[in-house]
């Protein structure tokens, strides 16, 4: 199962609950659709979920009822959808009804109030869980461009998220930069009106050439304040990987989590590039965590993903837990973003070390 590429787009300043927090046990309330992409995200095989759910029920020879019940399911799989997150599993409290062993699956959505137990919570189950319950960060915009094409995004905690493109024509002899229409005011004012609805602090502009400059020009004074204008290799929406990358973009992004995985990764290629203190593929980095040479380990999240779906997750997830014991940080990278595809590439997991192995 891959990732979703959808991203919700939800600005409710609402926040998921934590209602009871104990060593091993944690109490929720579900308050809007983001905290569902979060719980897939910190829900995992062999954790204990309690909740309410309902489950038809066979009375008599023909009649059939739902049943509201309160029931404990040992989790085996996670599916994110649009409106729910359904989390399936085995029956480990159940009710005279629907006893102990038997299959089932929770529809978690806005509303649901749920006890998620685990063995252990790692530091990046809290990180998730921290970010969740945190008000929600503002999206910063991005926008690229070339001679007669725009593109626009979000950048978020999950990602980039495409929202609209334009195309225009830009007179070609010389290049002068003058639009049929103006085009370039086009995207400025385009621009400044995505800043205002997503209540964006900033925009990253970013083209080949001068196209930026032209666009920069036609923007409001009051919105230049929050614009950071960049140079890229194409106006495609390819660029929108490339610069993150860039110094001053990362200086903006300090905070953001694509800018952090981005970071991470580049060390590790660097070691590997010098032959220095770095493991990568599972059984190099376990060699490492046995021997608590591991200071950060970077896992893809589809790479764990996949260990749910093929059975392999408690091998990997016992990994993590030694990791953590010697004080590693754990932090999962996002696949979806240049940082994670990278990092797909040395085997799906690796890791910053101490010292040279």
């Amino acid at each position: 199962m891959q990732w979703p590429m959808f991203i919700y787009k939800c600005f409710s300043s609402q926040m998921m609950k934590i209602l009871n927090s104990q060593k091993t046990k944690k109490t929720l309330l579900v308050e809007q659709l983001d905290d569902l992409w979060y719980l897939s995200q910190i829900i995992e095989p062999h954790d204990i979920l309690r909740t309410k759910t309902e489950r038809k029920l066979k009375i008599g020879e023909d009649k059939i009822v739902k049943k509201t019940l309160v029931l404990s399911l040992e989790v085996t799989k996670t599916e994110l959808t649009p409106e729910s997150l359904r989390v399936s599993g085995i029956v480990s409290e159940g009710t005279q009804d629907v006893p102990k062993g038997v299959h089932h699956t929770f529809s978690i959505t806005q509303g649901s109030r749920i006890d998620l137990e685990k063995t252990q919570w790692l530091n990046y189950h809290e990180e998730y869980l921290n970010e969740a319950t945190q008000p929600p960060k503002s999206k910063r915009l991005l926008c690229v461009l070339d001679r007669d094409e725009a593109h626009f995004a979000l950048l978020g905690p999950k990602g980039i998220e495409r929202i609209s493109d334009m195309r225009g024509s830009v007179n070609k002899k010389g290049y002068d930069g003058q639009a049929e229409g103006d085009f370039y005011a086009s995207v400025a004012k385009r621009i400044e009106e995505y800043l205002e609805r997503y209540e964006a602090p900033l925009c990253i502009l970013s083209s080949p050439a001068f196209f930026k400059d032209e666009v920069y020009k036609k923007i409001s004074q009051e919105h230049k304040k929050r614009i950071i204008t960049t140079a890229s290799n194409t106006g495609n929406p390819q660029a929108f990987s490339e610069i993150l990358k860039k110094n001053e973009v990362r200086s903006a992004l300090v905070d953001d989590a694509n800018t952090q995985d981005l970071t991470l990764i580049e060390q590790v290629l660097e070691r590997i590039a010098k032959d220095g203190a770095v493991a990568y593929g599972f059984e190099e980095v376990q060699n490492a965590a046995q021997v608590g040479a591991i200071e950060t380990l970077l896992i893809a999240n589809s790479y764990l993903e996949q260990a749910k779906e093929e059975g392999t997750f408690s091998q990997l997830y016992e990994l993590m837990k030694q990791a953590s014991h010697m004080r590693a940080k754990v932090h999962l990278v996002n696949s979806e973003n240049d940082a994670g595809k990278q990092l797909l590439g040395l085997g799906g997991v690796a890791a910053l070390l101490r010292y040279k192995l």
